[in-house]
C-alpha cells in the first residue's frame, strides 16, 4: 500500500501456456507461473502436440477443458492447442448479455476470485460440457 492506496489485485490467466524456457529448462513454468500474483488460473488442454503445455501447474487453479471439445461440437481434427483460448472466449461470449455488457464487466471486476477451497492452487477442475462453471 502506497500513499494510502491499496495495492492492485493481480490476476493471471494462462491459456495453454508454453512452460519451457529455452531448450534446457522444461520445468520453468511449473516452478514460476502463478507465483507472485493474487490469483492464478490455467486453462489446460492435454491432447495437443505442443510440448510443455499438457500438465497442470501447481501454482494455479487449473481448468482442464480437454473433454469439453466434443460437447461444443468440434471435430476430432480440431487443433487442441487453440482450444483453451477458444473455450475462454466462448465462455465470456455466452455469459455476456449484449444489452448489459458494461454491467457484466462491472460484475466481473468487483467479484475478484480467491484461492479458496474450491479454487485452491494446484486444484484441477475438468470441464466436460457446455453448461459447467469454472
Amino acid at each position: 500500500e502506497r500513499s494510502g492506496r491499496k495495492a492492485p489485485f493481480v490476476r493471471l490467466t494462462l491459456l495453454d501456456p508454453f512452460c519451457a524456457r529455452g531448450v534446457l529448462d522444461w520445468g520453468f513454468g511449473e516452478r514460476v507461473f502463478g507465483t507472485g500474483v493474487d490469483y492464478a488460473e490455467q486453462v489446460l488442454n492435454t491432447d495437443d502436440v505442443v510440448p510443455s503445455t499438457n500438465v497442470p501447474l501447481s501454482n494455479c487453479y487449473c481448468v482442464d477443458v480437454t473433454p469439453a471439445k466434443s460437447a461444443f461440437g468440434l471435430p476430432a481434427t480440431y487443433d487442441g492447442h487453440e482450444w483453451p483460448l477458444d473455450f475462454w472466449s466462448r465462455r465470456f461470449r455466452v455469459n455476456a448479455e449484449p444489452r448489459d455488457f458494461p454491467a457484466f464487466w462491472k460484475r466481473r471486476c468487483t467479484e475478484l476470485p480467491v484461492h479458496d477451497g474450491t479454487h485452491a492452487r494446484g486444484t484441477v477442475r475438468t470441464i466436460a460440457s457446455t453448461n459447467e462453471s469454472v
